[in-house]
C-alpha cells in the first residue's frame, strides 16, 4: 500500500473521495441508502408523518398571521398604482405584483406586494383600480391585501 500520492485500496489518495474515479462506489452507495430507505415502513410512515406536521404547522403560521393583521391591522382603501402578472395557479388564481398606496395618519405609504387573485377578486379592484388592505400601524411596510372584503 503506497500513501504519497499513489493508491492506498483502491482509491487514489491525492484526490478525493468523490472524483470522478469513485463514481461508481458513490452511486452504489447512494442506491443502497435509498433501498434501505424506501422499502422500510418506519421510514416511510416517520417521513409522512413529518411532511404532515410541517404542512400544519405552516396552516397554523398562516393563520396566525392573518388573525395578527385583522387584530391589531388598520383597514384601509389602496389605490393601485401598477400591477404585473407574474403567474398562475391550476385553479384559474392569477399571482399579481402590485404596487400600491395609501394614507396613515401620518405620511402616504407606497408598498409593493404580492398575490393571487380569484377572477371575482379581479373583478372588485379593477372596478376603482383599489384595494383593501390592512396594515400594521407600527411597520406599514407590512400590508395583507383583502380584496374579498370590497363590495
Amino acid at each position: 500500500m503506497k500513501v504519497g500520492g499513489c493508491k492506498a485500496n483502491g482509491f487514489s489518495v491525492s484526490q478525493p473521495f468523490w472524483t470522478v474515479k469513485n463514481t461508481n462506489y458513490i452511486v452504489l452507495i447512494i442506491l443502497t441508502m435509498a433501498a434501505i430507505v424506501f422499502y422500510s415502513p418506519v421510514f416511510t410512515i416517520s417521513l409522512i408523518f413529518i411532511v404532515c406536521i410541517g404542512i400544519l404547522l405552516y396552516c397554523y403560521h398562516t393563520g396566525v398571521v392573518h388573525d395578527k393583521f385583522k387584530k391589531e391591522g388598520v383597514r384601509t382603501e389602496a389605490k393601485i398604482l401598477s400591477k404585473e402578472k407574474i403567474g398562475a395557479s391550476g385553479t384559474g388564481n392569477t399571482r399579481f405584483r402590485m404596487v400600491v398606496e395609501f394614507t396613515t395618519k401620518n405620511e402616504t405609504v407606497t408598498v409593493t406586494t404580492k398575490r393571487y387573485f380569484t377572477p371575482e377578486d379581479l373583478i372588485k379592484i379593477m372596478r376603482n383600480n383599489t384595494v383593501v388592505l390592512y396594515y400594521l400601524p407600527q411597520d406599514p411596510q407590512q400590508v395583507l391585501l383583502m380584496p374579498g372584503e370590497m363590495e
